[in-house]
């Protein structure tokens, strides 16, 4: 990927005609796209070794006596529990760093500042009636005691 990168910036930088700058991008995809398909068959190769290195075959159940499977199904649900609280111990550190992430991204927005501006507010024209309504989640009608709502000190 380094020469191609290399390549590209030398292309960018000479002048040449078209016909050799069309053979150079082909030979640079070409380039790239066998090294993709090398990238996914190595890993699609890793996956299946480590796939074949986890998985253990299973005894000859039919020859097994009920004690023996019975301990076998122990042993199967043992590593079942542990897989369990190895993957939920994964999730919980993948929320931590996603957290710790977000965290410093709106750290570096505050500290870019003049970059980031905050849309800014609209008014929004409303009589007391309508603020009261909003606010108490009734139809204020009219005249209301607002006092009726307090202490009275006698």
């Amino acid at each position: 990927m380094q020469i191609a990168y290399f390549t590209l910036l030398s292309l960018q930088s000479r002048t040449m005609d078209d016909k050799k700058k069309h053979e150079l991008w082909g030979k640079i995809l070409k380039f790239c796209q066998d090294a993709l398909k090398k990238e996914i068959s190595d890993a699609a190769e890793k996956k299946k070794q480590v796939l074949m290195d986890r998985l253990v075959p299973l005894p000859n159940l039919s020859g097994m006596s009920d004690d023996e499977l019975r301990q076998l199904c122990r042993e199967i649900h043992s590593k079942c529990d542990k897989v369990d609280e190895e993957r939920y111990d994964l999730e919980i550190k993948v929320n931590k760093f996603d957290s710790e992430v977000k965290d410093l991204e709106i750290k570096i927005m505050d500290l870019r500042g003049s970059k980031f501006k905050k849309p800014p507010l609209r008014k929004v024209k409303m009589s007391t009636d309508q603020m009261l309504s909003a606010l108490l989640g009734k139809q204020a009608g009219g005249k209301q005691d607002l006092r009726s709502g307090l202490k009275k000190v006698k």
